[in-house]
């Protein structure tokens, strides 16, 4: 049964050993076109589902480390917060948020989520911004007590940018390996505004995420 991990490592790096993520410059809203989804605000724990449907906690490292919560930012009143606190072996606390606009296009729902300094990459690699995200979406069902996240598909995201559908920078290193030369991607950035990208994902959002091996979470209290 698959553990559960960080906060920050089921929304950013599930299914993705190895791969590197696709940097935005620019968040899927502004403050103008942003949501606060209500239906998010809660506590919630991590599920997995057989394929009778059948729902299982998925067993914490930790008894504290089972829960995630989802609310309203404090301060920045177009932003949401997905917070957990986990109490490790040795009895240190530790707590984890990330922040993130939710957004609405047509009927699908997105969150733009910030990433933490130490997912930007190596320091010595600059990036346009000071701040960079990553892209999921997600549904509710069962009457909003089933919540499903899904991540980016990063090789459809790459392909969007090598084919000028998105406007970005993908770095590029060859190395060699037996003998034979490899092109291996070291970053990809991208640049596409927030307009462009609402366009862009109101159009190809259905195709643009990973529909296998969602991360599903069950609301526990409201």
């Amino acid at each position: 049964m698959r553990r559960v991990l960080s906060i920050l490592f089921l929304i950013i790096f599930v299914n993705c050993s190895g791969c590197v993520i696709p940097q935005f410059a620019n968040p899927l809203s502004k403050k103008r076109d942003s949501i606060i989804d209500n239906r998010l605000v809660g506590h919630w724990e991590s599920v997995e589902i057989d394929k009778n449907g059948v729902q299982t906690r998925t067993e914490p490292d930790d008894v504290f480390g089972q829960y995630i919560v989802v609310g309203r930012h404090s301060e920045k009143k177009d932003t949401m917060v997905v917070a957990q606190t986990k109490l490790a072996a040795d009895g240190t606390v530790a707590h984890e948020s990330r922040t993130g606009i939710a957004t609405r296009l047509d009927n699908e729902y997105y969150i733009t989520w910030e990433l933490q300094p130490e997912e930007r990459g190596p320091a010595d690699r600059p990036l346009p911004t000071n701040i960079t995200y990553t892209i999921t979406t997600y549904t509710l069902q069962n009457n909003d007590t089933l919540l499903i996240i899904f991540m980016l598909d990063h090789e459809h995201i790459i392909k969007a940018v090598k084919e000028g559908r998105l406007a970005g920078v993908i770095e590029e290193e060859v190395i060699v390996r037996k003998g034979k030369e490899e092109t291996k991607i070291q970053s990809v950035v991208i640049e596409s505004t927030t307009a462009e990208l609402r366009e862009y994902f109101t159009k190809f959002g259905s195709v643009a995420f990973n529909r296998h091996g969602p991360s599903y979470y069950r609301r526990v209290v409201k």
